[in-house]
């Protein structure tokens, strides 16, 4: 389980040849959208493609920063909290670092 924060103003950052970042979270994870990576997110997904965005998001482990920003599967809710706000991932996300090989959880801080 992770701590992260949603990093706002990011809504205009794109990729190259206008990829969405939820398609590019499936590329490089070869995972499939399921729901959202929040541990307290109620909501119930029925359409990934129009629920789920690929949410930029700063990590925390045991109060240590990291430098880097990663992709997230979260909900338009977790998406938009606000800069303050800090929540808890659900076991092992995959979390894609901008611009990095996927990690999965524990194995993070691997480069």
């Amino acid at each position: 389980m992770w701590t992260v924060r949603n990093i706002k103003g990011t809504t205009k950052d794109r990729l190259p040849n206008d990829d969405s970042w939820t398609r590019y979270w499936k590329r490089i994870t070869g995972q499939p959208l399921t729901d959202c990576c929040i541990a307290n997110c109620q909501m119930v997904i029925t359409d990934t493609s129009k629920q789920l965005v690929g949410g930029h998001m700063w990590c925390y482990q045991t109060n240590h920063t990291r430098n880097y920003h990663y992709i997230l599967p979260i909900c338009d809710f977790y998406n938009n909290h606000s800069r303050e706000d800090r929540d808890q991932t659900k076991a092992n996300p995959y979390m894609v670092r901008i611009g990095a090989n996927p990690t999965v959880g524990e194995d993070i801080d691997t480069e």
